[in-house]
């Protein structure tokens, strides 16, 4: 811990809810870890649900383009009642319903 840290950290932390901004921020988790983009989105000191929430900092990583992707689209089976099975299976539970 360096000297003064806690206060640079709370005086970072309230400027942040202050002001209703978000950081982005360079963040190396680990040693020999590649270092990743972050958002650094500050939360104040509150209870929820009879649980205390200590302020601090929630620490959201932000992937790259290459990273993002699009969710492949496929045609969907329509399906139909030409089936020998599914017709009577269908008028049966017609019957029994009443429609």
């Amino acid at each position: 811990m360096y000297a003064g840290s806690r206060r640079t950290f709370t005086a970072l932390l309230s400027s942040m809810i202050k002001k209703g901004k978000i950081g982005l921020v360079r963040a190396l988790t680990r040693r020999n870890a590649s270092p990743s983009f972050c958002a650094l989105l500050p939360q104040e000191e509150g209870e929820r649900e009879g649980w205390a929430e200590p302020s601090g900092f929630h620490l959201i990583p932000l992937p790259f383009a290459d990273d993002i992707r699009a969710a492949p689209i496929e045609d969907g089976f329509h399906g139909s009642c030409s089936h020998p099975f599914t017709l009577p299976r269908i008028l049966f539970a017609e019957q029994r319903t009443g429609s």
